[in-house]
């Protein structure tokens, strides 16, 4: 029998809170995911480099259905999020495996809104080798865009030079991205 994984859930909370959210909650073994990003900001004479969260307001926990409460009850936490159609609170499996993908790779990514009409591939080679992900094309650039459902928004990345993609549609066409 194969052990039982607690899902994935979105949760909201204060503005500003997320690290403290995300520390009372590890200190109570909870597995939390920050997605987060790092900028560079001039401080009048210096350089800082500070990191924020990928989608203020947000984080992502591993909830155990008999844990909820404890989890809406932690201090800056101000819900679960639901789908509205659905009343549904999971984050399917796969996206979160492709999050920590995009957040563990070099490249630069940032917040975007959800992508909807556009085409499925898979990341062939290079840093995001196995990510399942959209195509997005414009004149200028090539970016993928890993959707997180709840949250409405998603990841865009720009592909770099020499990745090769191949279409998960039925004319499997592989793309070669420059690196």
């Amino acid at each position: 029998m194969h052990p039982r994984i607690d899902p994935w859930c979105v949760l909201r909370v204060r503005p500003r809170f997320e690290r403290l959210v995300r520390t009372h909650l590890q200190a109570n073994g909870f597995e939390v995911l920050l997605p987060s990003r790092t900028i560079r900001r001039q401080l009048s004479t210096q350089i800082k480099t500070i990191e924020l969260p990928l989608f203020p307001g947000f984080l992502l926990c591993r909830v155990p259905a008999s844990a909820r409460q404890e989890v809406e009850l932690t201090p800056g936490v101000l819900c679960i999020v639901e789908s509205r159609s659905r009343r549904d609170s999971i984050l399917a499996e796969a996206e979160i495996t492709s999050l920590q993908t995009v957040l563990r790779s070099p490249l630069p990514y940032q917040a975007g809104p959800l992508v909807d009409a556009a085409h499925p591939i898979q990341v062939l080679n290079g840093p995001l080798a196995d990510l399942t992900a959209l195509l997005v094309e414009s004149r200028t650039r090539r970016r993928v865009a890993v959707n997180v459902g709840l949250l409405r928004q998603s990841v865009l990345i720009d592909l770099p030079g020499e990745n090769d993609v191949a279409s998960i549609l039925d004319r499997p066409r592989p793309v070669r991205v420059p690196a």
